[in-house]
């Protein structure tokens, strides 16, 4: 993983995949997937190096239906017909997600595919969906609350997977990443205490 990634290169390094987590019953055997397939198309990848020390963490919030049609979402993606994909893409704040599908899995983990009118451009599924989000100490944050999925044949709205289970799965890298990390701090001080 390439943060900041521009032009082949990045002033932040890089990082390589330790652990991915992904939804076990979506694993599709040809190039056509299903609506239920879509709502989980994403995964979850925790790095060998924290880079979120140094260019900061986003975090992920279950999209509401309340916000249905409200322009409040952005985009960023590297799509193939800019630079050949080689320099980030920003859509800002002015695309609404209009309608919400909720999809399960055979465990219960629930999904969402959410239309949109947000425009992306080929290569950039997989980039995220998210908002400028105010708490009630006027502190902002960046909330993902969903993933490019997939582009209409009809050309204008796109698809957005999110939801709970993406949100419970983020949070699962999280807790299994602090763990670990934990336990190899106790590890490397049990073994200090005992040299």
């Amino acid at each position: 993983f390439i943060p900041a990634y521009h032009d082949s290169s990045s002033v932040h390094g890089s990082a390589n995949s330790e652990r991915v987590t992904y939804d076990k019953d979506i694993m599709p055997s040809n190039a056509t997937m299903s609506y239920h397939d879509a709502a989980f198309n994403y995964m979850v990848v925790e790095l060998d190096q924290p880079l979120g020390d140094v260019v900061g963490y986003w975090n992920a919030t279950v999209y509401d239906r309340a916000w249905n049609g409200q322009p409040h979402w952005a985009h960023i993606g590297y799509t193939n017909d800019i630079a050949d994909g080689e320099r980030p893409i920003v859509v800002t704040n002015n695309s609404a997600i209009e309608e919400v599908h909720s999809y399960f899995t055979s465990d219960g983990d629930e999904s969402y595919l959410m239309s949109t009118s947000i425009d992306f451009g080929n290569g950039q599924m997989g980039g995220p969906v998210f908002g400028f989000f105010t708490d009630s100490n006027n502190s902002t944050s960046i909330q993902i609350v969903g993933i490019m999925s997939g582009a209409s044949t009809s050309g204008d709205v796109n698809k957005v997977c999110g939801g709970p289970a993406m949100v419970n799965r983020i949070q699962y890298a999280k807790t299994a990443t602090a763990t670990a990390a934990a336990s190899a701090a106790a590890t490397s001080t049990a073994a200090t205490s005992t040299a």
